[in-house]
Order: C-alpha cells, then structure tokens, then sequence
C-alpha cells in the first residue's frame, strides 16, 4: 500500500504540481500521526512556535510553510481516501507558490501581504474542488446525479447555518475564523456539483456573491479579484 501510495504522490506532482508551473522540490511524507511528525520537517522556529499551538491530531493531510528550500506534505499513513488527500494538499503548494511568486518576489515570507488571508481561504476552495472532482470522476456503479443532488441538498442548510454563525459572532482577523476554512470546503463542493448556485434562493445574496468571486479568482488573479474576494468576506460579518 506504501509503495501504492508514493506512485500516486510521484504522478501528482509531475501531471498537476510541475504543470502548474511549480519548480521547487517536493516530498510527500507518509506519517502515523501528523501531530508528533510536523516538527521533524521545518527548522523554522516561527512555524514551531505557531504550530506546537495547534492541534493536528485528527488532520488527514498538512502543507508546512515553504521555507525556501522544499515543499514538504505529511499524509496520514492509515487514511483510505488518501488520493483526494494527496490532490488537496497539491493545490494548497500550487497556491501559496504562485501567490509567492507574484506578489512577493519569491520571498517565503508572504504573510504580511494585504491579500494573503484571501489567498488562504481561496485556496481551501480551490484545494476541496480539485479533490472533490476526483472523487466525483471517480465514482462507478452508483446513480451519481443522485449522488450529487443529495449533496447539494445536505450542504445548503449547513452553509446557512455557518453563515448565520459568522454573522452572529465576529471574528476580528479573518485567517484566523475556522468557520470561513469550512465554509469554503462547502462552496468547493458546491463548484463539483452545480457550477451556478445563482438560482438557488436558498443562498444569501453574500454567500452568492462570494462564489461568485472564488469562481472569478479561480479563472483570473490580480488584484481586482483579490479585492472582491476580500470584500465578500467582508460582507458575512455585517
């Protein structure tokens, strides 16, 4: 299975990661438990100081912080979806990669860029619709429209809900709300399943109006469509 398993991460990386134009190097690691492995693969003591504070225990996939040298990725070693894991975690590298090419000069540290914490949320959306497309392609023997429909039906509350929450309890420093991480996970999959949400009146004028700028990011970057990104999270919290 280990051997299954590097194949898969290898294929990535030379049909997704390196034609997306991403040079550096890349190794995926695949641990017991993310939580006591993380801090054997950065010498960062930033990323130690921040990341000894936070609970990795029930992830299935992390992307440490490029450090300018190698990209590194632990996997969950006994996680059976590891493939979308994998996908997931690849476009998080696709993402902070070109960000930091083309806003910071290459520089790693792109934390203080104005549009970083939109950077992050996007690319949780963009990381969840690339797994979840693989996931949906590859789907056999079941009614898949089906499928699809039940999870579009299941979602719609739920992301109400999350709005609701947002609403009704600000955060201050938008990287730092989990519930916006969720909630991009969610409109992710919304992209697989229906790519315009605009008919359904279930969803808010802000939740549309976020989408509408994910899936306009997704298409182009620079800093218009950065800016509405940011304006539309903006907008869950009044």
């Amino acid at each position: 299975m280990s051997a299954n398993k590097e194949c898969f991460a290898n294929l990535i990386i030379s049909e997704y990661i390196r034609k997306s134009g991403v040079i550096a190097p890349i190794e995926f690691h695949f641990v017991d438990n993310i939580n006591d492995s993380w801090i054997f693969y950065t010498h960062s003591s930033k990323v130690k100081r921040e990341y000894i504070l936070q609970d990795f225990s029930q992830q299935n996939g992390l992307m440490l912080p490029f450090e300018g040298d190698t990209y590194h990725i632990l996997i969950k070693n006994d996680y059976i979806d590891y493939k979308c894991t994998i996908i997931h975690e690849s476009t998080h590298i696709i993402d902070y990669d070109r960000f930091r090419l083309l806003y910071n000069s290459g520089d790693t540290d792109i934390e203080l860029h104005k549009f970083y914490g939109s950077m992050c949320l996007y690319s949780e959306f963009h990381a969840r619709k690339m797994a979840h497309a693989y996931y949906v392609q590859n789907l056999f023997n079941v009614d898949v429209p089906q499928i699809m429909l039940q999870e579009l039906l299941n979602i719609v509350p739920i992301i109400k809900d999350l709005e609701k929450d947002i609403k009704t309890n600000k955060c201050t420093n938008i990287i730092k709300d989990l519930r916006l991480y969720d909630l991009m996970q969610y409109l992710g999959r919304i992209y697989t399943i229906k790519l315009d949400i605009a008919p359904l009146d279930d969803f808010s004028d802000n939740i549309k109006m976020l989408y509408a700028s994910l899936v306009a990011l997704d298409k182009n970057w620079n800093d218009n469509t950065f800016q509405a990104v940011e304006n539309a999270l903006r907008k869950l919290y009044e």
